[in-house]
């Protein structure tokens, strides 16, 4: 149906918007999530900072030796400082060795690039799909709110030609430029039903119910079609049993519809549809009946409107 293939539409449109968020998301995750795992120092600076060590240490051994200069002789002393740290360079490859080897921090947190955009992706599409669920969700309840309350509406410019054709024109546009064209038939439906059951039924109601047709541009055979359905709306149970299922039931409105096809829209197979609606108990006769009472009331109506007799 119509509904489906734009519901389909919706759907595949919210899905391609998703997931080019994703691969933004995904992007950005990329560009600027920093590597956790600590950085080791460079071997460069740590041999500086152990030049830089070693110097002073040489230089306090030096204040060391001129103030034991008195006592010993300097020869004896940088014996001494050879013997204790041993050969030249010796001591800054031992310390750089050991800086080099020495693993990472134990206890502070080390966590790769590539898990945290997993996390990003997971998390972003979880919630794709939650936002494109009940996006779609709100979305088809909002279109439903507004078809119904253009029925109320329309039926609001009764006798009012110019006033109806720019109610159906602000509705149209409330409910889309392009997409109205899978609501408009049902535009229509409700428009019946509510026609129906709040207005008498009457020349002008001949003429709106007619000129509904041209001014939402819906083909006959839409018509037909939800017609039909408008009746199943208002008398859903044909063999009712229980109470609530009786109070659900409108014949009288449907009564009324199908006085209304018969003269605006007469098409066999829709009325038939219609008089099938009716509860078992009516029967054919009772239908019948029904309908020549609403014609004869029509009719005072209109001459009593004409200030004419009322019999």
């Amino acid at each position: 149906t119509h509904q489906e293939l734009e519901f389909q539409r919706l759907v595949g449109i919210m899905a391609l918007r998703k997931l080019i968020s994703l691969v933004a998301i995904a992007a950005v995750a990329n560009a600027f999530t920093p590597s956790l795992a600590p950085t080791l120092p460079r071997p460069q600076a740590a041999v500086s900072r152990l030049s830089l060590a070693q110097s002073r240490g040489l230089r306090r051994l030096a204040m060391d030796a001129s103030s034991q200069s008195e006592a010993r002789p300097a020869i004896l002393v940088g014996r001494e400082v050879a013997v204790s740290r041993g050969p030249p360079g010796s001591e800054a490859a031992q310390e750089q060795q050991y800086y080099e080897e020495q693993p990472a921090p134990m206890g502070e947190l080390q966590m790769q690039k590539s898990g945290v955009n997993t996390m990003v992706l997971v998390g972003g599409g979880v919630a794709a799909l939650a936002g494109g669920y009940f996006g779609v969700k709100n979305y088809k309840r909002r279109q439903q709110s507004l078809v119904e309350e253009f029925g109320y509406s329309q039926v609001m410019y009764w006798g009012e030609p110019e006033g109806g054709k720019e109610n159906v024109k602000e509705y149209l546009g409330r409910v889309g430029p392009v997409i109205n064209m899978f609501h408009r038939a049902d535009m229509f439906k409700e428009y019946s039903k509510k026609l129906s059951s709040s207005k008498p039924l009457s020349a002008t109601s001949l003429a709106d119910f007619r000129e509904m047709q041209t001014m939402l541009g819906v083909g006959k055979g839409s018509i037909n079609k939800m017609i039909a359905k408008a009746a199943e709306e208002l008398v859903p149970y044909t063999k009712p049993t229980e109470l609530w299922e009786r109070n659900a039931n409108k014949p009288s409105v449907l009564g009324k519809l199908l006085w209304l096809t018969e003269r605006c829209y007469p098409d066999p197979a829709t009325i038939a549809k219609l008089r099938s609606r009716f509860p078992e108990s009516y029967g054919d006769e009772v239908i019948d009946v029904l309908q020549k009472t609403l014609t004869e009331q029509a009719y005072k109506d209109v001459l009593a409107a004409a200030g004419g007799p009322e019999e």
